[in-house]
């Protein structure tokens, strides 16, 4: 087999899309390395990128988005409804215009991860995680996730990655527009009830004694956020997790105090492996959806 990284990494690094970085195993798609990634990931340099070259040569490319880039990765295979969910965004919001994709599934021609530009007044850690549950559709960004890339491997596929229609500079890529940036940010109309959530949460917050009312409603949003995971595909429930997470943990345990902690990650964690969540996977979902609810809650 090739060598994804040692052969291709260098010529990512002026392209401005972002840092290449490569994953802990060979040919794999997760993990990647430790420390480059997510919010407080540390960003590489010319000369770490060229030591990875000669330390992990058959590592999977994955990049690292640059803070003014997007990507809208869309799953429209097997039982995945990706392409409809994005058709249906496209009919509110307006087609998303022509980019470059990259993908394994190359007789695909409705899956892969479409790149765009941020406008400078676009906030990146706005952006929210994917399209909703269940949309088989996630949001890659600087802060969140990474992005697989040609010439990686696809074990799944049996294919490796490929650029269509050609590997983009930043300077080819269309700008995000404002209808779709309030897609992404969860701020239009598509998001109303989860607005209405996540105002009972703000509202339990703002009371900071909560009430046994308080304490039954959280109850039942937490309950109804353990079967929504229960019942999302399984390319979407660790992403689903990590933000539902984030949240009750945030405003119900943290601020609020209106559930239990250590019930909450008890049942965050028998909750993730009974929709098949890898225990490595879920230990590091549950711990750093923790690490951002317990450093938010000390800013609030």
């Amino acid at each position: 087999m090739s060598t994804p990284f040692a052969t291709s990494a260098e010529d990512y690094l002026d392209l401005g899309l972002g840092s290449p970085i490569p994953s802990a195993f060979p040919y794999e798609k997760f993990p990647p390395i430790k420390g480059y990634t997510g919010i407080d990931g540390a960003i590489p340099d010319r000369a770490q990128v060229e030591a990875w070259m000669v330390s992990h040569p058959d590592s999977n490319l994955l990049l690292r988005l640059a803070p003014d880039v997007v990507g809208i990765d869309v799953d429209d295979y097997d039982n995945k409804r990706g392409g409809t969910t994005l058709e249906a965004a496209e009919k509110v919001h307006g087609a998303l215009p022509p980019t470059a994709r990259s993908t394994a599934r190359h007789d695909d021609p409705t899956s892969g991860i479409r790149f765009y530009r941020l406008r400078i007044y676009q906030e990146e850690r706005a952006l929210k995680g994917d399209f909703g549950p269940r949309s088989d559709i996630e949001v890659i960004r600087y802060s969140h996730r990474y992005a697989v890339v040609a010439p990686s491997w696809h074990a799944g596929a049996e294919a490796e990655y490929r650029w269509y229609l050609e590997r983009p500079t930043i300077d080819d890529l269309p700008y995000l527009s404002v209808n779709w940036y309030t897609h992404l940010t969860h701020t239009c109309d598509c998001f109303r009830l989860q607005r209405v959530e996540h105002q009972r949460q703000m509202k339990r917050y703002g009371s900071r004694t909560s009430t046994p009312h308080d304490k039954e409603q959280a109850l039942a949003d937490f309950d109804r956020n353990l079967i929504t995971l229960a019942e999302m595909p399984a390319g979407s429930r660790n992403n689903y997790l990590s933000g539902m997470a984030g949240r009750t943990l945030l405003f119900d345990v943290f601020l609020a105090d209106a559930l239990d902690e250590t019930e909450v990650i008890r049942r965050l964690t028998e909750a993730a492996d009974d929709c098949g969540l890898t225990e490595h996977e879920a230990e590091n979902t549950i711990h750093s959806a923790y690490t951002y609810a317990l450093r938010e809650s000390e800013t609030m």
